[in-house]
């Protein structure tokens, strides 16, 4: 999450936009595939900073809950008709304000998709004139897979050979 923060930092900058997180780097691992997790907070910091106008703010946080770990993107943007709001996650859809051509449509079709293959779920709520807020959750990992110090039989071997 912090990575991936960090490589929005300078673009909400140039945009006059205040980017916070609160994020626990101490807290607990997740379990999931971190390409496709780093996919969906691209796809949704994306979608908050160009909503969002200058002078406003998108924020990320992390909210330890249960088994697992609570994701929220949220900003204070122009926000989504609540006309739209159905239909968001919907491949190829763009709500009424969006002008033909301007996005394809499939980021938060995208975003719905990685989410369930990690078997969670997304919502979002949203006001026009008042922001958005996306929030996801991901299991987080049991202790016996967070020990990663011992190398599996292949690797001790290949290390003794050289």
């Amino acid at each position: 999450l912090q990575d991936v923060a960090l490589r929005f930092r300078l673009r909400a900058q140039q945009a006059g936009i205040e980017l916070r997180t609160q994020l626990d780097p101490t807290g607990p691992r997740v379990h999931g595939d971190i390409a496709l997790i780093e996919r969906v907070l691209e796809n949704l910091l994306d979608n908050a900073l160009r909503h969002t106008p200058a002078g406003g703010r998108v924020s990320l946080e992390m909210i330890p809950d249960g088994r697992r770990i609570r994701v929220t993107v949220a900003d204070t943007g122009s926000g989504i008709a609540a006309e739209d709001l159905p239909r968001v996650f919907d491949r190829f859809y763009r709500g009424g304000g969006q002008a033909r051509g301007a996005r394809s449509g499939l980021g938060l079709a995208i975003v719905r998709r990685i989410v369930e293959l990690h078997a969670q779920t997304v919502s979002l709520t949203s006001a026009p004139g008042v922001g958005t807020c996306v929030e996801f959750g991901l299991p987080i990992a049991p202790a016996a897979r967070e020990s990663v110090d011992t190398p599996d039989a292949a690797c001790e071997e290949s290390v003794r050979r050289a």
